[in-house]
């Protein structure tokens, strides 16, 4: 009989209940802070109160840092769960994802705790020092994206119910994205006639689906593992 779902202890469903709610609320302000920026006095005070602290690149970091913890926390307990299920093969595929995932994060923040705010703009300029770093971030997500699809391959195929909805959600919540945003990149650049307002609309759309998109397959994937009796 194939499984739906894993059993965890009392201790790793709290882990995952915590972690999930951390990772939701900090997900939520990175999403408000793409439409906050930097305070202005034309905002509300709830939108200007987001955007300065947003201002600050430390707590910007920080953020990054604690969305990071948490995913890891939350890979770590599958993990474990699938080691206790004997998959093995699976395991060993998390187990690259986290490496993966903690080693592009460190990589990405500790430069700018270093060099500070100006390396962003560095970044984007192609004058940042260190350019192997970012290269190596870029590298590293591909790789996740191609352990992710090999995870996905192995849930759909071993597992049903709550373990295979997840493992299509790893595709399927990315491709969809993907089109979400082709399609926004097509209207901006050839289709005619369009307002600066509409694509505003259109932008802000589409930002949200990434951020619903970007935030189901790890709510799928605590859906995927219940406490044990």
């Amino acid at each position: 009989m194939r499984l739906s779902r894993f059993s965890v202890s009392g201790k790793e469903a709290e882990v995952l209940n915590w972690s999930l709610g951390l990772f939701l609320a900090f997900s939520a302000i990175n999403f408000v802070d793409s439409f906050t920026a930097v305070a202005n006095p034309g905002q509300v005070v709830l939108t200007q109160a987001f955007a300065s602290v947003q201002s600050f690149d430390f707590m910007r970091n920080i953020e990054t840092l604690v969305l990071c913890a948490v995913r890891l926390l939350m890979f770590e307990v599958f993990r474990r769960s699938l080691t206790r299920n004997e998959n093995k093969s699976a395991a060993l595929v998390v187990s690259i994802i986290l490496i993966l995932m903690l080693s592009s994060t460190l990589v990405g923040v500790v430069p700018r705790f270093i060099y500070g705010k100006e390396y962003a703009l560095q970044v984007f300029m192609g004058t940042a020092p260190l350019p192997f770093l970012n290269t190596f971030v870029k590298l590293s997500n591909v790789a996740v994206f191609v352990c992710e699809v090999a995870l996905c391959v192995q849930l759909v195929r071993k597992y049903v119910g709550r373990l295979r909805f997840y493992g299509a959600s790893l595709i399927g919540c990315t491709l969809f994205a993907s089109l979400v945003n082709l399609s926004y990149i097509f209207l901006y650049s050839y289709v005619g006639g369009l307002a600066m307002s509409e694509l505003t609309i259109y932008s802000s759309i589409t930002s949200f689906v990434s951020f619903v998109m970007s935030v189901l397959p790890f709510i799928f994937l605590r859906r995927a593992m219940v406490t044990e009796d």
